[in-house]
């Protein structure tokens, strides 16, 4: 089922953004980049569109939230890819839970 593959390809990306980016299961805001989604092989080419649903189902799910304030100062970095769901993003209360029950927890 697609749903089931989406939200296992949400909990891993998620991981694999606390595995590249520590900071982000401090509470610090991020931005994901082809890392997190090589890792959990979603690269852009071919997977953008699977990469993609996994972000949506995780700020649909309520796991990740926008950050407007940094995604503000991101918007003169060149080079940074667009997303349309936005740039930045903070994990939530819901996020953190999802990682420790996955065994993705950075803490």
């Amino acid at each position: 089922m697609q749903s089931d593959r989406t939200a296992g390809d949400a909990a891993a990306l998620m991981a694999a953004i606390v595995a590249n980016q520590p900071t982000a299961w401090e509470g610090a805001p991020f931005t994901p980049g082809t890392a997190d989604a090589e890792r959990v092989r979603l690269e852009y080419h071919p997977n953008r569109a699977r990469f993609d649903a996994a972000m949506r189902w995780l700020i649909d799910n309520e796991m990740l939230e926008r950050d407007q304030e940094a995604e503000a100062l991101l918007i003169q970095v060149k080079g940074l890819p667009h997303y349309d769901y936005g740039r930045a993003f903070r994990i939530t209360e819901r996020g953190r839970a999802l990682l420790q029950r996955t065994g993705g927890a950075g803490a």
